[in-house]
């Protein structure tokens, strides 16, 4: 073997020993004396024999509303029905050319249109299957209130509705 091939053979045997991975474990560490450790007892839970489904509870008003909401229906249908008869009854100071009696329309215009605002605030306060029909007719009173000319036809049309509403609401 010449000498280039010796060192050259000993480079790679080098180089083989280089490149070949060195394993190394790690120390063990020494043993210590393990402490017991101890947990909880494990609890119970307790166990549903059989899943149950809550059935559907009949609502004991089927029209909507608890007994004071529907208390309260009936109450602003009674007050709408009494302007609504109040608007019937300003029909003769309407039409009219005597300056004091369309005066006194105008008057009682004012009292009655701010009364019929304030039902519509509390009827909007109610469920709206109750509210709904009893608000349409507040509002057609509005202007059956009036001293407009064709007042009689929106107290016609507030009349439709709160005979809705008697329905909706169940009049006793």
């Amino acid at each position: 073997m010449s000498k280039f091939q010796t060192i050259f053979a000993s480079g790679l045997f080098l180089l083989s020993t280089a490149c070949t991975p060195q394993v190394q474990t790690p120390p063990t560490p020494p043993t210590a004396p393990t402490a017991a450790v101890s947990f909880p007892a494990p609890t119970t839970v307790p166990v549903l024999d059989s899943l149950t489904v809550p059935t559907k509870v009949k609502n004991p008003y089927p029209r909507g509303g608890s007994e004071a909401t529907r208390r309260e229906a009936r109450a602003i249908l009674k007050d709408l029905r009494i302007l609504e008869q109040q608007g019937r009854s300003m029909e003769p100071l309407r039409n009219t050319d005597d300056l004091s009696k369309l005066g006194r329309c105008g008057e009682l215009m004012r009292e009655r249109q701010k009364r019929a605002k304030e039902l519509a605030a509390r009827a909007e306060a109610l469920p709206t299957k109750l509210s709904y029909d009893l608000r349409v007719a507040a509002t057609k009173l509005v202007l059956g209130v009036s001293c407009m000319g064709n007042a009689l036809e929106d107290c016609d049309r507030a009349r439709a509705s709160l005979a809705q509403a008697e329905k909706v609401i169940g009049v006793k």
